[in-house]
């Protein structure tokens, strides 16, 4: 913007629409890295800063994680859905960024680093029993991975057998 390269008052709800479907319709494609640039654009331009509690815009932060991810990306990735995970637990797309975050240190084997990441973001409001049961399996894990089975056992007796990483 101060290169005069981005006019930040191009931006309009229709604009932010028409960029988002272009970016979703990369991604359904198969173009995940087409797509992560797509999405970057629009949640770090400064065109669309004033629409960043539009429902559009947050799908935008929440689908720019699932590209990078699927680019294998992964450390940007988690940025991305951090970045989604600090609007609070109440936010359209927590839940699911919250998922993504923990598939990521399943795919990665990073439990305690993703775990330590997750726990580091402020919240004000209770996370879900979901997400608490991640949290606990990750932290289940990475004391099965530091050889404290006994604290292992510990978390893991604590996820709901309604989670989907609940393992009989």
């Amino acid at each position: 913007e101060r290169m005069g390269l981005i006019d930040s008052n191009s931006g309009s709800k229709e604009t932010l629409t028409r960029d988002l479907a272009a970016a979703e319709r990369l991604l359904r494609d198969g173009n995940p890295i087409d797509a992560a640039v797509a999405l970057a654009s629009i949640v770090d331009s400064p065109r669309y800063a004033d629409f960043a509690d539009f429902i559009e815009y947050q799908n935008a932060e929440y689908y720019l994680g699932v590209a990078l991810q699927e680019a294998g990306a992964y450390g940007a990735a988690q940025n991305a859905f951090e970045r989604v995970l600090r609007r609070g637990p109440d936010a359209a797309y927590w839940g699911p960024a919250h998922r993504h975050a923990v598939d990521l240190a399943l795919e990665t084997r990073d439990f305690a680093g993703t775990l330590q990441r997750l726990e580091a973001i402020p919240s004000s409001t209770p996370i879900p029993p979901s997400a608490a049961g991640e949290r606990a399996y990750l932290r289940g894990r990475a004391a099965y991975e530091a050889g404290d089975f006994i604290a292992a056992e510990g978390d893991f007796t604590t996820i709901s057998k309604k989670s989907r990483l609940y393992s009989s």
